[in-house]
């Protein structure tokens, strides 16, 4: 996917909206999933949230590679990296929690809210790359001053 379809994506549409439509498409696969008890659709929505994510996160990247200067593109991508390894661990913890609270059923589906929690997460933080894109990259405001 990454090799064949993902390079395709952003030259059409750009890393900033790609970066966005594989959230809004992680978003609607986790709440969806949420509800879906049924073994082969849930499978194929879970292969559909690691569709939307692998887009996603390699947006991120390009995005973060394209809008840091060139002295400050290692550092903000190890940032990326450390920040992603961080929420590794910590995010367990809360979908642990999320899942014990939802058990009841008292919100929903049982188990559902560490589902719709990320699924919010995710469709919450969809409009921000396309808020940056608006903004110059660093190589377009050092062109500027060239000029």
């Amino acid at each position: 996917m990454q090799l064949l379809l993902l390079p395709r994506l952003m030259s059409a549409i750009g890393e900033a909206r790609s970066c966005a439509a594989g959230l809004v498409v992680l978003a609607a696969a986790l709440a969806s999933s949420a509800r879906v008890r049924t073994l082969p659709l849930h499978a194929l929505l879970f292969l559909a949230a690691r569709a939307g994510l692998a887009v996603a996160e390699t947006a991120n990247v390009a995005l973060t590679a394209r809008h840091s200067r060139p002295a400050e593109r290692g550092p903000n991508l190890a940032y990326l990296q450390s920040f992603q390894a961080g929420c590794r661990v910590i995010t367990p913890w809360i979908a642990n929690y999320l899942f014990s609270l939802s058990l009841g059923g008292k919100y929903g589906t049982p188990g559902a809210l560490p589902f719709l929690g990320t699924a919010l997460l995710a469709l919450l933080t969809a409009p921000v790359p396309l808020l940056l894109q608006r903004r110059p990259t660093g190589g377009q405001r050092q062109a500027r001053r060239e000029e």
